[in-house]
């Protein structure tokens, strides 16, 4: 049971879950469906008053269309894209196809540490004490 609470009056609140899944809301007439915002089940309010009684349940499991459509392009743009295979739950992001910014990162990688180089030898001459002409 969700028991959220609005906090502005004249506020809206939407739900959004999976077709697979269950919305209960406690008391009827608050929420409407929204049919034609997403391929899921929206169920959203008009503007509420402080203090009213959004409560709900859900219950099932599922995922949402949007994101198995997005988790699907995102797959096959790995997968074909870059000719590399990945694990379906892996976690560990695809390895960089060759020829890609690899050659890019070395030149970055290069510039900073000779740019750090030349810092430290500026700055050892700088405080370097000057030596004095010795005086007979």
């Amino acid at each position: 049971m969700f028991e959220p609470e609005n906090r502005d009056a004249q506020e809206r609140f939407v739900v959004m879950l999976p077709k697979s899944m269950r919305f209960e809301p406690q008391a009827a007439g608050i929420f409407r469906p929204m049919p034609d915002v997403s391929p899921d089940n929206v169920q959203g309010t008009a503007p509420v008053t402080r203090g009213q009684a959004l409560a709900f349940r859900i219950s099932g499991t599922g995922t949402l269309a949007e994101l198995q459509g997005s988790l699907r392009q995102a797959n096959e743009t790995v997968n074909h894209g870059a000719g590399l295979a990945r694990p379906p739950n892996s976690t560990n992001p695809p390895p960089k196809p060759p020829g890609s910014s690899q050659n890019h990162d070395l030149f970055i990688g290069l510039g900073l540490t000779i740019a750090l180089a030349s810092g430290t030898v500026f700055l050892y001459l700088k405080k370097r004490p000057a030596k004095r002409a010795l005086q007979s």
